[in-house]
């Protein structure tokens, strides 16, 4: 059996829009993530209290709390997932910050899935070159 499926890497996709939870959920679990998606910051907070993840992903687009507000919160609750969040950003603006990875639009699951393997300081897989240049396209 594959060694990266045997995992149990655990993953928070906090997506109020919808648009990431089509398609990033699959591409995770082939990489042995468990994948628990809310729908809003404040939901959010509420299930990191009760149990573990390895990663956190959220939409900033329909997000419902300011990135801050909500590391802050993240902080306190479960600390070392304060450094474990990758936001994907509401408009193309790209930026690198001390307080989490920062994703632009148009969404590239290559980006976010390299970016995921970073955090949770795991080996890349082998198609997360291939995904490179592909942007989501939601429909």
């Amino acid at each position: 059996m594959d060694s990266q499926k045997m995992s149990s890497r655990t993953a928070l996709l906090v997506d109020g829009t919808g648009e990431l939870s089509q398609a990033l959920p699959p591409r995770l679990e082939a990489r042995g993530y468990d994948v628990c998606i809310v729908s809003s910051a404040l939901e959010a907070l509420q299930i990191v209290v009760a149990a573990h993840f390895d990663v956190v992903i959220c939409d900033l687009k329909g997000f419902g709390l300011s990135r801050a507000a909500f590391q802050s919160a993240l902080d306190r609750a479960r600390m070392h997932l304060a450094d474990r969040c990758l936001f994907v950003s509401p408009s193309g603006v790209l930026v690198n910050s001390a307080d989490g990875l920062l994703c632009g639009r148009p969404i590239n699951l290559g980006e976010i899935l390299r970016n995921v393997a970073f955090l949770a300081s795991e080996p890349l897989a082998a198609d997360d070159a291939v995904l490179t240049d592909l942007e989501f396209q939601h429909s």
